[in-house]
């Protein structure tokens, strides 16, 4: 087999795993590193299969720009942490002290954005906006 025979194979297989993982929901575990950091590579378009995180409501999209100016990420592509508590992570700042044992037993890793997005929405599901009163002062502004 030529060698462009077999690179044509490879990425068949990954396309099909990938498919699969979709499939079964997987695919916000899928996460991209580069070779020479070893940081997450910063995702450039909108999440698949998110449908809750889509129709957010506006209150929440304005709790995401107050907590992290609407980034999950620094520049660096390294998670958002928070300016006075480091444990805050990402676009929500959520606290992975107070969260992150919750986050862990649902499946979900703060650190990813997706997950991030996914924990906020149950935080405003069964808390309201509790969870971000310091940054009312921000949010709560017509």
């Amino acid at each position: 087999m030529k060698k462009t025979s077999i690179r044509r194979v490879i990425v068949v297989v990954l396309l099909l795993i990938v498919g699969f993982l979709v499939s079964l929901g997987l695919s916000h575990r899928l996460v991209l590193y580069t070779a020479s950091t070893g940081k997450p590579v910063r995702p450039t378009t909108t999440h698949i299969a998110m449908p809750e995180s889509r129709t957010m409501t506006e209150t929440l999209k304005r709790i995401a720009f107050c907590e992290s100016s609407g980034s999950h990420y620094n520049a660096d592509g390294t998670v958002k942490r928070g300016k006075m508590n480091k444990g805050d992570l990402g676009l929500y700042q959520i606290n992975i002290y107070y969260h992150g044992e919750t986050a862990e037993k649902m499946g979900l890793n703060l650190f990813l954005e997706e997950d991030n997005e996914k924990y906020a929405l149950y935080l405003y599901k069964t808390q309201g906006t509790k969870p971000w009163k310091a940054s009312e002062w921000c949010w709560s502004k017509d």
